[in-house]
């Protein structure tokens, strides 16, 4: 049996709350099994999905932002910056 990708995406999306006004964010490669992907009594499900390396994946529920091997290292490098400042920060107030 060949292996396709294992993650679960329909339990997280089940696992949110049912309120409308709130933020429901799905970081993933959107790669899963057939059986793991959200079924269609979710369909109606307010889901923003942060998707990186897979333009093939299409949820059958919320919005796909599609974000590229470049834009990801772009956000790491950000993201690495700023806790870099931020260890500075504390270091110095710990150096006082």
């Amino acid at each position: 049996m060949a292996w396709s990708g294992g993650t679960d995406l329909d339990l997280p999306v089940r696992s949110f709350s049912k309120d409308r006004d709130i933020n429901k964010i799905i970081f993933t490669d959107g790669f899963a099994d057939s059986w793991n992907i959200p079924k269609s009594d979710l369909r109606r499900e307010n889901v923003i999905w942060l998707v990186y390396g897979n333009t093939s994946f299409k949820p059958i529920c919320g919005k796909v932002i599609y974000i590229s091997e470049k834009q990801l290292q772009s956000m790491q490098e950000i993201y690495n910056s700023q806790n870099l400042s931020h260890a500075n920060a504390n270091n110095y107030e710990y150096e006082k």
